[in-house]
């Protein structure tokens, strides 16, 4: 099976990825399994892959599953109409959804990081084996309600063997 991730990150930066794989690494066997990444350089811009997506379905002999990660951000009324709107394209086209409340740094390294730094502590955070001061209950939640949390553990198991 191919797994692919499209995440908010640019290609140059790649940060949110780095996250996603050190998950995979701690608690999946990937063995078998194709991981692919698509940077979409902004939230906003979740609908602009589709022929990206398209490219690496076909060309991947055997099963795609296609998985949206996104960052909740704030509740407001602005973020949560962006929110919706992911999910209903997710929704649409049989895509899986990955969010992380309040972004993928803050569920990661429990902080808020600027954009400055994001590629620097996204390194960090593999480089010194990070992942394993992230509690699992963190990114085992099934709604979207405390701070800090994620649903990516849930999603994956039905994709996955856990090691």
């Amino acid at each position: 099976m191919q797994l692919i991730f499209v995440v908010e990150a640019s290609k140059e930066s790649k940060s949110d990825y780095y996250y996603i794989s050190e998950t995979l690494r701690k608690y999946y066997d990937t063995l078998g399994h194709k991981l692919t990444p698509i940077y979409l350089n902004g939230k906003g811009n979740y609908n602009k892959k589709q022929s990206e997506i398209r490219k690496n379905i076909s060309k991947y002999h055997g099963m795609s599953k296609v998985i949206i990660c996104y960052d909740i951000d704030d509740l407001n009324k602005s973020s949560y109409s962006l929110n919706q709107n992911i999910v209903l394209f997710a929704k649409n086209n049989g895509y899986d959804t990955i969010w992380f409340y309040r972004d993928i740094e803050e569920v990661f390294l429990r902080k808020n990081v600027s954009q400055y730094e994001k590629i620097e502590k996204a390194i960090q955070f593999v480089a010194h084996n990070k992942i394993d001061n992230v509690d699992e209950i963190d990114l085992s939640q099934t709604i979207i309600s405390r701070n800090k949390s994620s649903n990516i553990l849930i999603v994956l198991d039905h994709y996955l063997k856990r090691r």
